[in-house]
């Protein structure tokens, strides 16, 4: 995950970053929760350690899990 990567290594650049909101942020990307979802602390860490792509990419992965075929299978492919 680039995200993921990003934030660990722009994270060392950031001391004042607490380590507690890191964790929570990673701990959110690998859920796939949706960045408009987050807690404002968590958006406001996320817009220091990543790009405004990668930001854009957080939406974009909770999308694509609603639209997989796994999901349309079990909802009958309800919109």
């Amino acid at each position: 995950m680039d995200a993921v990567q990003s934030i660990l290594r722009n994270s060392v650049a950031h001391p004042e970053i607490d380590q507690h909101d890191i964790q929570l942020l990673l701990w959110a990307i690998v859920a796939k929760a949706k960045f408009e979802d987050l807690d404002m602390r968590l958006k406001a860490v996320a817009t220091r350690l990543l790009t405004t792509r990668q930001i854009a990419s957080l939406n974009r992965n909770a999308l694509s899990v609603l639209s997989s075929p796994q999901l349309a299978s079990v909802t009958g492919g309800l919109p």
